[in-house]
C-alpha cells in the first residue's frame, strides 16, 4: 500500500468513525452535535444501525482489518443514500444544498469504491478478483469525478455566497471562490483523461485539508452545538482523505507515471 493511501486511508476512516459516532450521540440522547446534511440522522432505529455500520466500518479501515469489505459496504451504504436523496432533489431542482448533500455523498461513495480497489492483494485467494477490483477503482473515480464536475458548477454560479465562507482576514476572498471551483474542474478533468491524476488529487487533498485547517475547524470550535458545522468539517476531512486515495491509487496496468 502507498503511503498517500494509507495516510487517506487514516484520514478518511477517522471522519467515517466520527460520523458514526455523531450518529450514535444522536440515537442515544447524549450531548453533542447531531449529524447535518447530507448525514441527518431522522429515525433513532436507523440512527443506531447507521452509526454502528460508520463506526465499525471506520474502525476496520483504519486498523486495516477486513477493510476491503468495509469499503465495500461503505459504498454500497452511501449509494443507496444518494438513490433515496435524488427525489428530494428531483422535487426541488433549483435547491444548492440538495445538489451539494447528494453530490458529497457520491463522492464519499466513490472513493470508497477506490480504496476497496486500493487496498493490497497480497492474499492470493484476491488474485482472481483483480479484474473486479480494478473495475471498482474505475467506477469510484467515474462518481468521483462527476461530483467534482457539480461542486465546479455550484462554486461558478455562486461564487459571491462561496466567498462568504472565506475567513474575513484571507485577501481577495472571490479570487478563491472562482480559484476553488477552477481547481476542482481540473481534477476531474484529470481523472477522467487518467493523466495527471498523481497531482491533481494531492493539491484536491491540500486544498481540503488546508480548508479544514483555517474554516471549519475554526467554525465547529465556535459554534460546538451546531451540527451543521462539525458535519462541514467531517466531509472536509473525509475529502481530503479521498484526495490521497485517488492520488495513490492509480488503475492496475495504467501508463500513468
Amino acid at each position: 500500500m502507498s503511503w498517500r493511501v494509507r495516510v487517506g486511508s487514516l484520514l478518511f476512516g477517522v471522519s467515517i468513525a466520527l460520523f458514526g459516532i455523531q450518529h450514535l450521540s444522536y440515537a442515544t440522547g447524549a450531548p453533542g452535535p447531531p449529524p447535518g446534511p447530507p448525514w441527518t440522522a431522522g429515525v433513532l432505529a436507523w440512527a443506531y444501525i447507521t452509526g454502528a455500520v460508520l463506526v465499525g466500518c471506520g474502525a476496520a479501515i483504519l486498523a486495516n482489518k477486513w477493510a476491503l469489505p468495509a469499503a465495500i459496504v461503505l459504498g454500497t451504504m452511501f449509494l443507496v443514500r444518494v438513490a433515496l436523496l435524488v427525489p428530494g432533489l428531483a422535487a426541488d431542482i433549483r435547491s444548492p444544498g440538495k445538489w451539494t448533500s447528494l453530490f458529497e455523498l457520491l463522492a464519499i461513495c466513490g472513493v470508497s469504491l477506490v480504496l476497496a480497489g486500493a487496498l493490497p492483494r497480497d492474499n492470493p485467494e484476491l488474485r482472481r478478483w483483480d479484474p473486479a477490483l480494478d473495475r471498482l477503482i474505475f467506477a469510484g473515480r467515474v462518481l468521483f469525478a462527476v461530483s467534482l464536475v457539480v461542486f465546479a458548477i455550484q462554486h461558478f454560479m455562486y461564487p459571491k455566497f462561496v466567498a462568504t465562507l472565506v475567513p474575513a482576514w484571507i485577501p481577495a476572498r472571490l479570487f478563491w471562490a472562482w480559484f476553488s471551483g477552477f481547481a476542482f474542474a481540473a481534477t476531474a478533468i484529470s481523472l477522467a483523461a487518467n493523466r495527471l491524476v498523481r497531482l491533481s488529487s494531492t493539491l484536491l487533498a491540500i486544498q481540503f485539508f488546508s480548508w479544514l485547517l483555517v474554516l471549519h475547524i475554526p467554525r465547529a470550535a465556535a459554534a460546538w452545538p451546531n451540527g451543521d458545522e462539525w458535519t462541514s468539517m467531517l466531509v472536509a476531512l473525509a475529502m481530503a482523505g479521498s484526495g490521497l486515495i485517488l492520488a495513490g491509487s492509480p488503475p492496475r496496468r495504467s501508463t500513468e507515471t
